[in-house]
């Protein structure tokens, strides 16, 4: 049960046809086609597709005629989106005064912030909604009665949570969107103020974690402002941290005036010991005895003035270590706002760059688990391997030379420029339009560029010398889109003039004019034959030409909105195109049949194509991101995030390993297609359940995993690729173990047997069948034997060779859940529920020693130096035990549920755990201090494992994912700093509240 979990999927477009169709039919209500369609195409993309589908069937069930749900109610309407928005202002206004000025509260702290992406939804406590308590009820009582807000609980607190129901809202409804405008400075001021303030609670309100200095006065204006109302934590901090501020500055005068009284008391005596020592030399016949008095009353003076400048010396000293540790408090909670403001970030889906860069500065400052886990994240995000600036307008079109050497750019700045791809520099610019340049293409010999753009031209270049070769002039209105023949002996432009033109690329004449569509052609395409033209309207068709007669032959209908982008498959069996309506769509070239959607894109597409292969799909839109889909799932893949406006083009290198994308925000960027070697560390997915045990090769080259789905699966580090599948267990695979020397493998199961297979071949070899269940199998360092052990209350030794038992370890009253052997083979351990783990001699099965634990021993480990074993238990704690004693040498607290996976690293100085706390914590052996956490799996933690290096940790978890890591965090933020082309931003440095000018990479990989 501990191993178990349910994934639940997106709904696909059928699916989400069906969850519309099947309730309408089932009360005889019928849908009109192409409101399905419409309504798929707005709500299928959106984030909690189905409570926002409810709410757009049961608006428009209001709205029926006849029991008929049509397209023209629904846009009357304007649509869910419009729905939504109206709902919201009609809420509003009939609210008071009061109810309006909580509204608007309660709506600014239901959103995050997207920076470079849009803004989304954020969960809140109720507690954290200030103002008038019984106003704020009211409000929140009424939005949720429009369906506006959705109630919840908090899973860890319990405490009562609020959020908008749909992040829709938040784009469509006008009103809320001019808040967040015109207070979005503020709001960022006001999200610092809240993880400072978090950390402070969270820290049992420690005057250490509070406000100072620049950092104090900006909260103390945006309070005094009275734009935002301030919870009561929030006030209670700012409170205090006025306080402690008054607090310091009268200890500051009072020690001031300490100090001066002191100096002029020392002065002062200093002059009167002075003044007494020149009597004194004047009066020297006076008796000796009253001579020395008055040396020694001399003394003791000058004594206690020493005394004195000591007694200050140590208040100066008690204070610099009050100041001390005031700084490292201050630290602490800098990196843990930084932290906090990476996570809600990626949370957000919000640029890749600025989550690691975050991240980084997080863990420099100091290191936390919530930092760790923000750098693990943005870890996995993709990073674009180069950037194209120079343009000072609006990139439109991109286009990648067929050597893939060069990428050319076309842009609103009327240029056309070309770019090295390992440099990024600019090699030449092609100037001569004299309005908008808006699309590019090269000749397929990567000779020429062509370009189109709103002067109504398209104009022909010499790719090696920047001059113009030929103008295509005869389009009424601007050049769109244009590209060549796949023989480059025509080329091919698509105008607003409604018309798409062939010409002979090498006199300029026009060959044919495609008449037809009712809007202009956004988008055209050569099939890769050549018999075919593909254009694409505002008209919200594709259509199918005869390239040679001009003959109309299909028409691709559908879209819901402006079709801006088509694009030919490499076989020519398949044509893509990508429209206002926010999908992307695939169909058959022959039938005009459509096959597949891509939706997700949150705003229009603007640009599509096809990988070289014809296996992925790429889209750019105005939601400023591209994303890369499976043709054959229509699955998204990858989502490139990073550009700060529309993605206007997109291509794909001829060789299909990178992608090409150009932006508003005037620059272009390259990035890599997914792949194993891509990734920094792989994680291996099994399809079908958990994942219960892992473990390396001893050479480090593969990760053995077992899983509830029976079998135990190898994997390739290199390429993140399983390459043999272990099948043959009637039931789930408990526990998995190598051979000494890599060449068999041993797996355990609940069907009471162990099995060793042969690695390399994956052949079943022998079969050690069990009296009962097996929860854990192990092989001897000496490869001679292996070890089981479970649900009988005992451990059983069995010879490899023969597969014959050989030794029966009976002792344990409750089954046994973890086995392991000393390094010499000598010895085995085991550890059960009955509350001890249990030494053994492994030759003569005699017991030797009992340690006690005060829960079961879910997990246990050998030392590599044999003399310490170490277990994990019930109880959440992990202790040290000397062999030879008995004795407990150390624990390890922190984990917050059972430890069911402990190792060593191989020179002993470490120790990984894994918890169904759902996280894995690296310790050192020595102090038993935690090093790192590890947090990023959705479920119990089954398996850990060092590598044979000991550099990279190997985790196992019931979400059906083992997983890679560094050992050491600084290796991954020097893996990051190697990807990063660019710091912060001015504005981003001024957003976080980044006051220095410090790089947050020591060795950047930018300038």
């Amino acid at each position: 049960m501990r191993r178990c979990t349910e994934v639940v999927l997106p709904l696909t477009t059928d699916e989400l046809e069906q969850a519309i169709t099947r309730p309408a039919a089932a009360v005889g209500v019928t849908l009109e086609p192409e409101l399905i369609v419409a309504l798929i195409a707005d709500v299928g993309a959106q984030p909690g597709v189905l409570p926002l589908l409810q709410y757009a069937l049961t608006e428009l069930f209001d709205r029926q005629q006849d029991r008929v749900l049509s397209l023209t109610a629904y846009r009357t309407s304007g649509g869910v989106l419009g729905t939504l928005a109206s709902r919201a202002d009609e809420l509003y206004a009939g609210l008071d005064g009061q109810g309006q000025a909580a509204a608007r509260q309660l709506f600014l702290r239901l959103v995050t912030l997207g920076e470079g992406v849009e803004d989304t939804r954020r969960r809140v406590r109720r507690a954290e909604l200030a103002g008038d308590e019984q106003v704020m009820d009211r409000v929140i009582d009424t939005c949720g009665r429009y369906r506006l807000l959705t109630f919840d609980r908090d899973p860890v607190t319990r405490e009562p949570t609020v959020e908008v129901a749909h992040e829709a809202l938040i784009r469509t409804w006008g009103r809320l969107r001019s808040w967040l405008e015109a207070s979005r400075d503020d709001l960022r001021v006001h999200r610092r103020l809240l993880a400072v303030t978090t950390a402070w609670t969270n820290g049992a309100r420690e005057a250490s974690f509070l406000g100072t200095g620049a950092q104090l006065a900006q909260f103390v204006a945006l309070a005094r402002a009275g734009k935002l109302t301030l919870s009561p934590d929030e006030r209670a901090y700012l409170e205090a941290s006025l306080a402690e501020q008054d607090r310091q500055a009268e200890a500051k005068r009072e020690g001031e005036a300490r100090d001066l009284a002191l100096a002029q008391e020392v002065a002062t005596a200093q002059r009167r010991a002075a003044s007494r020592l020149r009597i004194l030399v004047g009066v020297l016949a006076v008796s000796l005895l009253i001579a020395a008095s008055l040396s020694l009353f001399a003394f003791d003076k000058q004594t206690q003035a020493v005394r004195n400048a000591a007694t200050a010396t140590v208040a100066q000293g008690q204070a610099l270590n009050s100041a001390a540790t005031s700084a490292a408090n201050l630290t602490r909670s800098e990196a843990q706002r930084l932290a906090a403001e990476a996570n809600t970030l990626y949370q957000a889906r919000g640029n890749a760059e600025v989550i690691a860069l975050l991240s980084i500065r997080s863990l420099r400052n100091l290191y936390s688990p919530q930092g760790d886990a923000a750098l693990e994240a943005a870890a996995t995000l993709d990073y674009p391997r180069q950037q194209f600036i120079g343009h000072t307008e609006y990139l439109w079109g991109v286009a990648y030379a067929p050597d893939g050497r060069t990428v050319i750019t076309g842009g609103g700045d009327k240029t056309a420029r070309l770019w090295d791809v390992q440099t990024g520099q600019e090699l030449r610019r092609f100037t001569g339009h004299t309005a908008e340049l808006w699309r590019v293409a090269f000749s397929p010999d990567g000779t020429t560029v062509l370009t189109g753009g709103g002067d109504k031209t398209a104009r022909l270049w010499d790719v090696r010398t920047g001059q113009q070769l030929r103008v295509f002039a005869g389009h009424t209105d601007a050049v769109d889109t244009v590209t060549y023949s796949p023989d480059g002996k025509y080329v091919l432009t698509g105008s607003l003039d409604k018309t798409a033109r062939l010409w002979d690329a090498q006199t300029g004449q026009q060959i044919r004019v495609f008449a037809g569509h009712t809007g202009g052609v956004l988008g055209v395409a050569c099939s890769p034959d050549g018999r075919y033209v593909l254009t694409g309207s505002a008209d919200k068709t594709a259509r199918l030409w005869d390239a040679q007669t001009g003959q109309q032959l299909r028409i691709f209908a559908g879209h819901a909105g402006e079709v801006q982008s088509v694009a030919y498959s490499p076989d020519s069996k398949y044509v893509l195109t990508g429209s206002y309506d926010k999908t992307a769509r695939l169909w058959d070239a022959r039938t005009a049949t459509e096959l597949r959607q891509f939706t997700g894109h949150q705003e229009y597409i603007k640009a599509v194509a096809f990988s070289p292969n014809g296996g992925y799909v790429l889209t750019g839109s105005d939601d400023k991101t591209a994303r890369l889909w499976d043709t054959r799932t229509g699955t998204e893949l990858r989502r490139y995030i990073g550009h700060a406006s529309f993605v206007f083009g997109v291509a794909f290198s001829p060789d299909g390993k990178h992608v090409l994308t150009g932006s508003a925000d005037k620059t272009a960027r390259l990035w890599n297609v997914p792949t194993s070697s891509d990734q920094h560390l792989p994680t291996f997915t099994a399809q079908a359940s958990g994942v219960t045990q892992v473990v390396f090769s001893p050479d480090g080259k593969y990760v053995l995993t077992g899983s509830l789905d029976k079998t135990a699966g190898l994997w390739d580090i290199r390429t993140g690729q399983q390459v043999r599948v272990f099948a043959g267990h009637e039931d789930a695979v408990q526990s998995v173990a190598y051979s000494p020397d890599g060449r068999f493998v041993l797996t355990g199961s609940i069907d009471k047997t162990a099995r060793l297979w042969d690695a390399q071949s994956g052949q079943q070899l022998r079969i050690f069948a069990g009296r009962n269940y097996l929860n854990a199998v192990a092989y001897a360092p000496d490869g001679r034997s292996v070890l089981t052990g479970g649900g009988d209350n005992t451990a059983q030794l069995w010879d490899v060779q023969t597969g014959q038992q050989l030794r029966v370890f009976a002792g344990h009253t409750t089954q046994v859940f973890s086995v392991a052997y000393s390094p010499d083979s000598k010895f085995v351990v085991t550890g059960s529920f009955d509350k001890t783990a249990r030494l053994w001699d492994a030759q003569t099965g005699q017991q030797l020693r009992v340690f006690t634990l005060p829960d079961g021993a879910a997990s246990i480990a050998f030392a590599p130096d044999g003399r310490s074993i170490l277990t994990g238990s019930w109880d959440g704690m992990m202790r040290l035990w000397d062999v030879e004693t008995g004795e407990e040498v150390r624990h390890f607290t922190g984990h917050t549920d059972v430890v069911w996976a402990v190792a060593f690293s191989p020179d002993g100085k470490y120790v990984l755990t894994g918890s169904q706390d759902w996280t894995a914590r690296l310790w050192s052996t020595e102090t038993g201090v935690e090093l790192r956490r590890f947090t990023g799996h959705n479920g119990t933690l089954n398996g850990v494992a060092f590598s044979p290096d000991s550099h990279v940790v190997l985790t196992g978890s019931s979400d059906g994912t083992a997983r890679l890591w560094d050992a050491d965090y600084h290796a991954t933020i020097q893996y990051l700093c190697g990807r990063l082309l660019r710091d912060f931003s001015d504005d981003e440095r001024a957003q976080y509240g980044i006051t220095d000018r410090q790089p947050t990479c020591m060795n950047p990989n930018h300038p």
